[in-house]
């Protein structure tokens, strides 16, 4: 889960670094539309390729009794923590919001 606070955080970062530019709406003071900037540009070819891809195609050669193991196995340390009912997926959000009174 993201904080949009924690992401307005990481993008002023970006700009103050030089990599990102922002520009406002000009109809809506709230909204911005961010691009990469040469800088910005030239950092993102030099970092490595995201690790949610390496993963797919590690288990992509995996055999289908290797993958039946994986996750038997898996299934087992998940039961082992204990959680209660079922774990969210990757980025959803597992926290209603509270509303004001």
């Amino acid at each position: 889960m993201t904080d949009p606070s924690s992401v307005s955080a990481l993008v002023a970062r970006l700009v103050e670094q030089g990599h990102v530019a922002r520009s406002l709406d000009s109809n809506d003071k709230r909204k911005a539309a961010l691009a990469l900037t040469a800088q910005g540009e030239q950092l993102l070819r030099r970092a490595p390729d995201a690790y949610q891809g390496k993963l797919v195609d590690v288990l992509r050669a995996l055999s289908a009794d290797e993958l039946a193991l994986l996750g038997k196995t898996l299934g087992r340390m998940s039961d082992s923590l204990d959680l209660p009912g079922e774990a969210p997926l990757f980025f959803e959000e597992t926290r209603k919001r509270e509303t004001p009174p």
